[in-house]
């Protein structure tokens, strides 16, 4: 292994442009991250993502960040510098009581949590976008939402980050329409450098970007719509590569104390009862934000906005609103509470289905898909992706007649299911 030189540290760069010098004595510097990224100059080069938290000196090059997640295949002595530097660590470790405890503070009781990641999450048609606007008005008023009445706030800033929605012709509109403060409502476009305006944003690069925009907005709520749009070539259906986006958000939320939004897609068609597993993509979409709401048509035509998912709240019921037109733009309107069962409604258009006969149906078309067998761990894998319980597959399999063996004559067989010969296998 080759020698890393000694990484050399001054105050940090003030704009993510500017460069950095030092006597010549190294050819590039790095630092690990609390945030897991690696901080290394490599020479000059496009202009890449600064962060005031870094501070490191090389010679006549520029900052770039690096997820970890990225990193492999990078050269090994570049790999070794971070090792050379961090050669003393060792545990970090505190005691819970010298853990200062901090009590639950919400953007909107019950509903959206400060210092988290939250997610809405629906069909195409249902308003997500207007619903949005409507949170950014409440916010920018300080007036009460629906279910608190009486209840002041402080007026505040929101930020958002709108990938499919112009701000110009959609946004802004609808945010007059709903009578926003638009003194207080702010639009991250994406990153400059002196004159020079750049309009790619990334969260695994630009993350820091967000993060000063937040302190110098003093904003408590923050808009992503959709997610999707900020995220580059993340794989949306891989768990690690996924949580690798949100993990750093959320802990940006928290250290920020704002509350994040992030608007997220349905799949098409309904694979489970449970409405967590229609989010399009990774279960940590859903496993990682501590809210997640849906937005739902009811049976009574209305719009549904349930929460499904809260770490720390209190039950809290649905809510209902339909849309009416200020000029051409819509608005939301209020109208109590739904009894709409957001589950039931997303399984399959409202109509109700047993848990069983949807994993039976799931269970034939996977066997079949996988030629009639398939190895045991695999399919309850695969069952749990989908929402359905070892019970309930269980019972599925008996119900298609399929059957567990070990196949004879391997090494290490394992336990494999077979589809029953009257399913096709």
């Amino acid at each position: 292994m080759s020698t890393a030189p000694t990484p050399m540290f001054a105050a940090s760069p003030a704009s993510p442009c500017q460069r950095c010098t030092n006597d010549g004595t190294a050819d590039y510097s790095c630092k690990a991250s609390e945030d897991g990224l690696l901080v290394f100059c490599d020479g000059p080069g496009p202009n890449e993502n600064a962060d005031g938290v870094f501070k490191a000196l090389a010679g006549s090059c520029l900052f770039r960040f690096v997820p970890w997640a990225d990193h492999i295949g990078e050269p090994i002595d570049r790999l070794n510098a971070v090792e050379s530097a961090d050669a003393d660590t060792r545990p970090w470790i505190v005691l819970a009581s010298d853990i200062k405890t901090a009590p639950i503070e919400w953007l909107w009781k019950d509903r959206f949590e400060l210092g988290a990641l939250n997610i809405i999450a629906g069909v195409q048609g249902v308003s997500k976008g207007v619903l949005t606007v409507a949170m950014a008005a409440s916010v920018s008023r300080g007036t009460p939402w629906p279910n608190e009445p009486g209840f002041n706030r402080r007026a505040s800033a929101t930020i958002f980050m709108t990938g499919e929605d112009s701000p110009e012709r959609t946004t802004v509109p609808r945010l007059e329409a709903a009578e926003a403060d638009l003194d207080r409502v702010h639009f991250l476009k994406g990153w400059q450098c002196g004159d020079e305006q750049n309009s790619g944003f990334s969260m695994s690069k630009h993350l820091h970007i967000l993060e000063q925009a937040i302190s110098e907005t003093a904003a408590t709520l923050v808009i992503i719509d959709p997610i999707s749009s900020y995220i580059g070539n993340t794989d949306v259906n891989k768990n690690d590569e996924v949580r690798a986006v949100l993990e750093p958000l959320n802990h940006l939320a928290d250290r920020t104390g704002v509350a994040i939004v992030m608007v997220k897609h349905l799949s098409k068609s309904p694979k489970s009862i449970d409405a967590l597993y229609r989010v399009s993509g990774a279960s940590a979409w859903t496993e990682v934000p501590r809210t997640v709401h849906f937005v739902v048509k009811d049976k009574d035509g209305r719009i549904a906005f349930a929460r499904r998912k809260a770490n720390n709240a209190r039950p809290t019921p649905n809510l209902a609103y339909s849309l009416m037109s200020v000029g051409d733009y819509p608005v939301i309107v209020w109208e109590g509470e739904s009894d709409a069962n957001v589950d039931e409604i997303l399984s399959g258009g409202g109509r109700t289905a047993k848990a069983t006969d949807q994993a039976a149906e799931w269970a034939k078309e996977t066997l079949t898909a996988a030629g009639g067998n398939m190895a045991s761990a695999e399919l309850f894998a695969a069952a749990k992706a989908a929402g359905f319980g070892e019970k309930t597959l269980y019972k599925a399999l008996r119900k298609i007649g399929a059957t567990s063996f070990r196949p004879a004559g391997e090494k290490n067989p394992t336990w494999t299911w077979r589809l029953g010969e009257e399913n096709g296998s």
